[in-house]
């Protein structure tokens, strides 16, 4: 049964209030998941990326490992040439000091003879102009002496012949190593060449793969930047459906517990009429504070589950005929066929009584105001009709200890049709009880 004293429930509890929060979870879910799906195609594009500058990568480091190879290959060639070249030198240098020092032997053996020749020539002549005069027997000493230097002379030349004949091959010897030289010195120069190319190319890789491992680096940033936005976007997604499960699942208990108090009102309602039956006392118009008079909690049951239509608000919805009445709540107040606040207050009344108010809000003294007596906020009871200089709605419970009580409206254009809440003196125009 509904409870008199019990304190308001929080705002959780609020079905108005759980369907806004339903709604905005939804809107919430949405957006993480957009966010989850621009973040799994920025990971992707991250891994794109990263997966092309890891080829180009290990690409580089190919070049550079051929470009290292290279230079050391050319290192070595040029450290080889070098040695080549040293050794030519030197070859060039000790064929050209047997070159000189064969010179020297012909030139000291050449000096030797001439000054030999001139000796015997100095030594003989007045022997010569004596035997001229003497003898032959000086003539003949003169002529042996002669013959003898004459013998000398000859060794001597062919020693020079020797001579001449080794300092010409020293001379080819010197010529060939001097060629040998001219060769080393070119070959050196080509490898020097090739050193220089070398090492320029290894230095451009090893800045392609500096430059290269720098962009990798920041690829795998940029990567793990996307793979935890992804994680962060995963997190806010489960978030939001956890709270839209857990919303939808309050919203249920929430509807179960008015349902639960629907019942429980509709029962205390037939066992007081039952209790008033007993005692002989009538249900009459009551004579204004409507303790006396019983409740109709039938209209709250009513007004709750129309509200629970998700019907829409249709500003002068519901008040024409009957007919047309009723063809809006066949169609469950659905787009065109909504009501206004007063409209759904009507149905309500028309559902539980099977009595037709035509205009209820209007004009509360005209036509059906003797079908209601007017009670206290705290008296309130489920199945009440609360009343405003602008608005009207059916009363589902009552918390006279925190002074609110529990509505089932048609509120706006915006809001729509639900339950929300109320605190004493919102109803300005008073409180009526339908009284048949």
């Amino acid at each position: 049964m509904f409870l008199t004293n019990a304190v308001s429930p929080s705002w959780a509890d609020d079905l108005d209030d759980l369907y806004a929060r339903r709604d905005q979870a939804a809107i919430d879910t949405n957006q993480a998941q957009g966010q989850l799906d621009q973040a799994w195609q920025a990971l992707a594009a991250a891994d794109t990326r990263l997966n092309a500058t890891q080829t180009r990568v290990a690409a580089a480091r190919q070049a550079l490992q051929t470009a290292q190879e290279t230079w050391q290959g050319a290192q070595t060639r040029a450290e080889e040439t070098a040695e080549k070249l040293r050794l030519a030198d030197q070859a060039l240098a000790d064929a050209r000091a047997e070159v000189a020092r064969g010179q020297a032997e012909i030139d000291a053996q050449k000096s030797a003879i001439n000054a030999y020749a001139r000796s015997i020539v100095q030594d003989n002549m007045p022997m010569v102009n004596v035997a001229l005069l003497i003898d032959m027997d000086t003539t003949a000493t003169l002529a042996n002496r002669m013959q003898w230097s004459d013998t000398v002379l000859w060794a001597n030349q062919i020693d020079l012949d020797e001579l001449r004949r080794v300092q010409a091959e020293l001379e080819t010897a010197r010529q060939a190593a001097e060629a040998a030289q001219q060769a080393a010195d070119l070959a050196k120069q080509e490898a020097d060449a090739q050193l220089v190319a070398a090492e320029s190319a290894r230095q451009a890789a090893e800045r392609a793969e500096a430059e290269l491992t720098a962009a990798l680096a920041e690829e795998q940033s940029a990567r793990a930047s996307a793979a935890q936005v992804m994680a962060d976007s995963q997190t806010r997604l489960n978030q939001a459906e956890a709270t839209s499960d857990g919303i939808d699942q309050a919203i249920d208990a929430e509807k179960a517990r008015l349902a639960e108090i629907a019942r429980q009102a509709e029962i205390a309602r037939q066992q007081e009429i039952a209790r008033q039956q007993g005692q002989g006392n009538g249900s009459g118009n009551g004579s204004g504070s409507g303790q006396s008079v019983p409740s109709y909690p039938s209209i709250a049951t009513a007004a709750y589950e129309m509200s629970q239509w998700g019907g829409t608000y249709i500003w002068g919805g519901g008040h024409a005929s009957l007919s047309d009445l009723q063809n809006r709540m066949a169609a469950r107040f659905a787009g065109r066929m909504g009501v206004d606040c007063s409209g759904f207050v009507r149905a309500a009344i028309y559902a539980a009584t099977g009595v037709d108010t035509v205009q209820w809000g209007v004009n509360i003294n005209d036509g059906f105001a003797h079908r209601f007596v007017r009670v206290s906020e705290a008296d309130a009871q489920p199945g009440d009709i609360f009343h405003t200089t602008t608005h009207t709605g059916v009363i589902i419970a009552n918390y006279p200890g925190s002074r609110t009580y529990q509505t089932a409206e048609s509120f706006s254009a915006y809001s729509g049709m639900g339950v929300t809440w109320h605190a004493y003196g919102y109803a300005n125009m008073g409180v009526y009880r339908w009284v048949g």
